[in-house]
């Protein structure tokens, strides 16, 4: 079972503090089942991970105002709708002319930064336990295919990457398989270390029996020599 590491972060302020929530509006239940636009005006008592982390009967994680209501992941470079203000993913609501929510016509796309650090900060909370969203054959399986290289960031990001991408968004999945890759080398350069470090030792062990062994044979030929001399 897997708690959520970013809910955990915020139950533990100090009891002075202002957030007595979470920030996201995730311990709020949605009014609707639509994509949910905007924060909180009443956070109520953190009672579990609205995206479904820490549930044994969950499957993963569930659409929240962090996801995308047309590629059902994950937002990447969420832009809002002028003048509707209904929030998507730049690549998904690029081509349309009215707004999918609304059906407002769509005068133009307004970048939400906010947003996007919101995101962020969730997936790196999340991205150290992200094994934990696997289920245990398909994670058998993926570490028999990439190896001891397999890190549960790494599979974090590249699930992310086929729900993406399985939702029609290539560019947020080319951008979680970016992200893939850097951990998957990252991993690689600190197994290279590793190894690195353990041929030094190995070395210096070489190094340190060799100067024994030519001080004994030093000593060796001093008794010998004062022998002579007696």
């Amino acid at each position: 079972m897997t708690s959520c590491p970013f809910l955990e972060s915020v139950s533990k302020s100090p009891p002075g503090s202002m957030l007595k929530g979470c920030p996201l509006g995730f311990d709020r239940p949605s009014s609707d089942g639509s994509c949910a636009q905007g924060a909180p005006q009443a956070p109520a008592t953190v009672t579990a991970c609205p995206l479904g982390f820490g549930s044994v009967a969950s499957s993963g994680p569930k659409i929240s105002n962090l996801h995308c209501c047309m590629c059902k992941t994950f937002m990447h470079m969420p832009v809002r709708c002028k003048p509707c203000s209904h929030l998507f993913c730049r690549f998904c609501v690029a081509p349309m002319r009215d707004c999918p929510v609304c059906g407002q016509d769509i005068e133009g796309l307004m970048p939400d930064g906010d947003t996007q650090g919101m995101v962020d900060r969730f997936l790196a909370a999340h991205a150290s336990d992200g094994a934990g969203l696997l289920e245990p054959q398909d994670l058998q399986q993926l570490s028999e295919i990439v190896g001891s290289s397999c890190t549960s960031t790494s599979i974090f990001f590249y699930r992310l990457a086929l729900q993406a991408l399985a939702g029609g968004n290539i560019e947020a999945a080319l951008h979680r398989l970016e992200m893939c890759k850097r951990e998957l080398h990252l991993t690689i350069d600190r197994q290279r270390q590793g190894t690195n470090a353990d041929q030094q030792g190995m070395q210096q062990g070489q190094q340190h029996a060799q100067q024994q062994e030519q001080q004994q044979y030093k000593q060796q030929c001093a008794q010998q020599q004062q022998q002579q001399q007696q």
